[in-house]
């Protein structure tokens, strides 16, 4: 049985909920596209899911939808949280392809990576999106945090004394 990543189930839920908003505020994507200033493809991928906007394309894209970044990425992670247990048993999109397969089509190949709106996490991709994955993950952010957090701190502490 194979499990939909986590990564993947988010960066729908994210393109789901600019979506949304660009019908409950008529915008289509050529308006969005004029507006941000962001190419026609990129906005239509973003919208349809097959490529997840990045960061500052989602900051782009939500201004004139009325929300911020933030706001749809709050939105996207409440409705991943409210999926708990309900697992998918196929991936709804392609898993990027691999460099054996982009050899021979480079329209196919896979994207560079880059920043996206998803949030990352453990890179176990192949966990189920249950309760107990979404306490694990939850807690990795948390300890990535604290890390971040003490790190600065530190840094912060240093400069004091020099």
């Amino acid at each position: 049985m194979t499990w939909t990543p986590l990564r993947y189930i988010f960066d729908e839920a994210v393109s789901a909920e600019v979506r949304s908003q660009a019908h409950r505020t008529g915008l289509s994507a050529e308006d969005l596209s004029v507006v941000t200033g962001l190419s026609l493809v990129t906005v239509q991928d973003g919208l349809s899911g097959q490529v997840p906007f990045s960061v500052s394309e989602l900051s782009k894209v939500a201004a004139p939808l009325g929300v911020s970044a933030s706001e749809i990425i709050a939105r996207a992670e409440r409705v991943v949280a409210a999926q708990g247990n309900q697992h998918r048993t196929a991936p709804t999109r392609p898993v990027p392809a691999t460099e054996e397969s982009t050899e021979e089509s480079p329209r196919h190949a896979a994207p560079a990576p880059r920043a996206t709106a998803r949030t990352t996490g453990p890179s176990d991709d192949q966990a189920p999106l249950g309760a107990e994955a979404l306490d694990e993950f939850l807690a990795h952010i948390d300890r990535r945090l604290s890390e971040a957090v003490q790190h600065r701190h530190c840094s912060l502490a240093d400069q004091d004394d020099a």
